[in-house]
């Protein structure tokens, strides 16, 4: 299935509207945005059963976003048809465990290892130079991140590049002395860049998960790990695509990721 570039906020809109009234759901169309009344409806229902038995992740799902608060329009985060760990939730909670350990846990020494129980929107103290830093990454998977990204990620301005040239140790991590000009354009992404330095602080191993028709965000990640120093680092952090997620799902799962989100496992560039 093919999309244009400048019409897939919009695509993905249309497809959540689409969806929301052929099974009579009820939603709020502001900025762009498909908001649902009611949060459970923008989860598979399947995903919403299994959320009860997580309080951290169920918790999460009342949390609201001070964007929305305008007039009549008060939602939670996840009520938005495009939020990217509503999705990822989707999947994971509905992957084997043997399926997850496959695709975010490689290593031969940590294959067969009981996974811990996600947890979502955790937040991280970062070390800087003009205040403490606090990184917010989407689900952490045991020792694995997991920074899922569906729309087009927000791109670093000069100035939050700047905030991110205080944080301590930042050139223990990038190379970026020799290369600020590069460093600093707008194709390096925000959450790229802050899944890095909290893997890079904290041992963990930052998993991407992008869109296949996506060749931009693809080029972007990719160039956020050019810049990383270490090679254990560097060699560490994975690619996922959702695609690659949505084949390893049951029939049923896939068809509603496909309504939903128009991915499918044979999705190709754009």
């Amino acid at each position: 299935m093919k999309t244009k570039k400048k019409t897939y906020t919009k695509y993905l809109s249309e497809l959540t509207a689409d969806y929301a009234n052929f099974h009579n759901l009820e939603y709020t169309y502001y900025d762009h945005k498909v908001i649902f009344d009611d949060v459970k409806d923008n989860f598979y229902i399947k995903t919403w059963e299994q959320i009860h038995s997580f309080p951290q992740i169920f918790q999460e799902t009342n949390k609201y976003c001070n964007k929305y608060k305008d007039g009549d329009v008060v939602s939670f985060e996840m009520q938005k048809h495009d939020n990217e760990l509503v999705l990822a939730l989707n999947l994971i909670l509905n992957l084997s465990k043997i399926k997850l350990q496959s695709i975010f846990f490689r290593s031969s020494q940590t294959f067969g290892l009981i996974i811990e129980e996600p947890k979502v929107n955790q937040y991280f103290k970062i070390d800087s130079k003009l205040k403490k830093e606090v990184i917010k990454i989407d689900i952490q998977l045991g020792s694995s991140i997991i920074i899922p990204i569906l729309n087009y990620p927000k791109t670093a301005k000069f100035g939050t590049i700047n905030r991110y040239l205080s944080i301590k140790g930042i050139d223990e991590i990038f190379d970026i002395n020799s290369n600020v000009k590069e460093f600093s354009v707008s194709n390096f992404t925000i959450k790229f860049i802050d899944a890095i330095i909290v893997a890079s602080q904290n041992n963990l191993t930052p998993h991407f998960i992008l869109d296949a028709r996506r060749p931009e965000m693809i080029t972007h990640c990719y160039s956020v790990i050019s810049f990383i120093k270490d090679k254990d680092l560097r060699l560490s952090c994975k690619v996922i695509f959702w695609q690659d997620l949505v084949k390893k799902c049951n029939y049923q799962l896939a068809e509603y990721i496909e309504k939903r989100y128009g991915i499918c496992k044979e999705d190709t560039f754009i």
